[in-house]
């Protein structure tokens, strides 16, 4: 399995590789293979800081998928589109298909290795790989993400106080 030089991907015990931990990663390379099919239009709603947006982004990459990524200013405004189309949540990341949208990272992840199966599968065909690999993914959005979350927190209020208090 090759892998891509800016991404780690989760071991596993089959040969199709499992793409769901996020990793920061440059967004200025954006040249894709192909685009998406005719009449699709893919739009992206996220963050760059954002680990769930930059796993469906990941793999949008994968697969070689051309779509618009709109960047939502978070946390100061969150925009009507983003809005209208997470009423729920109204959280990052969504993609827009064909003006449908699907919320969830893991969700959107799945929908794309569905609608785009032709090419490189991002779960094992497997159906215990691809379970263990889904219970990695949800650990490390439940735990990992979660402990970043509190740091990147308590990184932020401290650099506010020195910056306000000198």
């Amino acid at each position: 399995i090759k892998q891509h030089p800016k991404i780690a991907l989760l071991p596993n015990h089959s040969k199709s590789p499992t793409l769901f931990l996020s990793f920061r990663f440059s967004r200025k390379d954006s040249g894709f293979a192909k685009p998406a099919r005719m009449a699709d239009e893919l739009i992206v709603l996220d963050h760059e800081y954002s680990p769930p947006a930059n796993r469906v982004i990941i793999a949008l990459k994968e697969k070689g998928i051309a779509f618009v990524s709109k960047q939502e200013d978070l946390p100061n405004k969150k925009s009507s589109l983003l809005l209208e189309m997470n009423p729920v949540h109204k959280q990052i990341p969504v993609l827009i298909h064909n003006g449908k949208p699907i919320c969830e990272s893991l969700i959107i992840v799945g929908y794309i290795d569905e609608v785009w199966n032709e090419k490189s599968p991002l779960l094992p065909t497997d159906p215990h790989d691809r379970a263990h690999s889904k219970f990695w993914a949800d650990y490390i959005d439940k735990k990992v993400s979660a402990t970043v979350q509190i740091i990147i927190s308590i990184f932020s209020v401290s650099i506010y106080h020195y910056c306000s208090y000198g």
